[in-house]
């Protein structure tokens, strides 16, 4: 919220400041070092809250619901999720009401901070998905793909395959099995679902 710090995740030093927002799994070593001005929030969810909270969103294409897919099902998966959001007034409003709620417990707030977060995910995604940024070993792999599946959901009324390997220099069968290495879905049911 205010001020810098390096977040150590996985011995990998991460430089933040003002409106960052970095995203670590369970199971990861991390920790804060912070200058003496900063006001960091720390927000940290139980996994029976993770799982239900976010039933939803793993079923989604998007950079945020790969990762919580990852950190589920599999035992390998990125380290952290960062996003540069150059403190965006909306986010910073929408952490500090949740923040209230947590600070001031009134009849359900827990529901209320729950759906508070997925509002807050969702609007991270909507203005910041394409900035987002993970270890370097993950560049390659995820670096096109939330575009791409971000792509097809703005367009979903007149895109196909080939005008969308068209749009990121693909050639269509290598963007069809892109998409479905890394979602495990085909072009035609990631238009579906958008549509």
């Amino acid at each position: 919220l205010k001020g810098s710090c390096s977040n150590q995740v996985d011995g990998l030093g991460l430089p933040l400041s003002e409106g960052d927002i970095c995203i670590i799994p369970p199971r990861v070593i991390h920790s804060i070092a912070a200058d003496g001005e900063a006001v960091i929030l720390n927000v940290l969810l139980r996994a029976s809250t993770f799982t239900e909270t976010f039933s939803s969103l793993l079923k989604n294409t998007s950079i945020l619901s790969e990762f919580f897919n990852e950190i589920v099902y599999s035992s390998t998966y990125k380290k952290y999720l960062l996003f540069r959001t150059e403190q965006d007034c909306q986010l910073v409003s929408m952490i500090l009401e949740m923040f209230a709620e947590q600070e001031n417990q009134l009849p359900y707030y827990e529901n209320i901070l729950n759906g508070s977060l997925v509002s807050f995910l969702g609007k991270l995604l909507q203005r910041h998905e394409a900035s987002v940024e993970y270890p370097d070993s993950y560049m390659e792999r995820f670096s096109s793909v939330p575009r791409i599946t971000s792509h097809i959901r703005r367009h979903c009324t007149e895109i196909t395959l080939e005008s969308c390997a068209r749009t990121f220099h693909f050639n269509p069968q290598y963007l069809s099995s892109l998409l479905k290495k890394h979602t495990g879905k085909t072009f035609s049911t990631l238009l579906a679902e958008a549509r």
